[in-house]
């Protein structure tokens, strides 16, 4: 009861809640104060869970983690298996879901998953390749309940996003879903990730430029040490290039990966050790995060509070709680717990 209450009034006001500044700051205020002195709280307050339907995706990205997850000699998990792992959710007080893939809008039971979960007083929030978010799916994800949509589009030019994801056609495909969202009232955004050269030959400013044309906010993430990303030197950010990505955020417009992170001044944090989300793999694994594929248990063999409890106690997150950005890019890190990364 008390967690549609707190949905009902985040959508009344917080879809536009993160549009406020007001908030933005309290919501800052709470992770940097109540999260650090009283972990317990944070626990049944305002965590996101993310979960995998599949692991399948039409396309080939460049930087893509989830297709090093894939494994043909497991079984993802059944659209019963997810009901009862969101209600298990619930009985926390986890506010949010968010479907990921592969490509989530392949799975056959999304739209039944989507409905189950907002029925049950969560938020959600899906991330698509676009492909298939045409006029008949967008209809379908508003009737069954969808908060948010996150389009991933890598560069404001059709040719470049197409080459990065190996799928002809699909830049088109994409801004077309954005707007179909738009046109249905859908709060969608373009989801993307800055890299050296996107920041220094004005890449990034293009698709900044873009979301302004289409009318949503970008969602920009820094690259993390995962998948096919995990050698690529090239493309991780220094301190230089974190300041000028900092420099990109403006309410409203830009954020960095959560929404009230849309100011330079804010520090970006690893949403994970702040016990703001957490990830239920497609085979039922869980994890701090998408990225980062250390299980700590699996929901088909113990439920999943007990496992959360033993992630979120364990010494690898509460030695280091306070964790700006992402952990896998620190050297010391990896080194540290390089028995737990093996494949990441």
């Amino acid at each position: 009861m008390l967690l549609r209450l707190f949905n009902r009034l985040k959508r009344s006001f917080v879809i536009p809640f993160y549009h406020n500044r007001a908030v933005k700051f309290l919501l800052y205020a709470y992770y940097k104060i109540i999260a650090r002195y009283f972990p317990a709280v944070v626990f049944l307050f305002d965590s996101t869970m993310m979960i995998a339907l599949n692991y399948n995706c039409q396309c080939k990205c460049a930087h893509c983690y989830a297709s090093y997850r894939k494994d043909d000699s497991k079984q993802e998990l059944t659209r019963e298996e997810i009901i009862r792992v969101i209600d298990e959710a619930v009985s926390m007080g986890v506010s949010e879901i968010h479907f990921l893939g592969g490509e989530p809008l392949l799975a056959g039971h999304i739209f039944d998953i989507i409905s189950y979960a907002r029925e049950k007083g969560m938020i959600t929030r899906i991330d698509t390749n676009g492909f298939l978010l045409n006029e008949e799916n967008v209809s379908r994800l508003k009737k069954s309940g969808i908060d948010f949509v996150g389009v991933s589009i890598d560069s404001a030019s059709g040719d470049i996003h197409d080459g990065l994801r190996g799928v002809n056609g699909l830049f088109e495909k994409a801004v077309q879903g954005i707007s179909h969202c738009r046109d249905r009232n859908i709060e969608a955004y373009i989801s993307t990730y800055a890299v050296k050269k996107s920041l220094q030959d004005g890449s990034l400013d293009r698709l900044i430029a873009l979301a302004g044309e289409l009318g949503v906010c970008l969602r920009v993430l820094s690259p993390i040490r995962s998948g096919r990303f995990t050698q690529r030197d090239d493309v991780m950010l220094g301190e230089k290039e974190m300041k000028l990505l900092r420099q990109k955020l403006k309410h409203n417009k830009v954020f960095w990966e959560i929404k009230y992170i849309d100011d330079e001044n804010i520090p970006f944090l690893c949403s994970a050790f702040k016990r703001m989300w957490f990830y239920v793999s497609a085979y039922g694994d869980v994890q701090p995060c998408c990225f980062m594929p250390v299980p700590f248990g699996n929901v088909r063999q113990e439920p999943l509070p007990a496992i959360l409890k033993r992630m979120w106690d364990s010494e690898m997150i509460k030695k280091r709680k306070e964790w700006n950005e992402c952990p896998l890019n620190d050297k010391k890190f990896r080194e540290e717990y390089a028995h737990l990364f093996k494949g990441a």
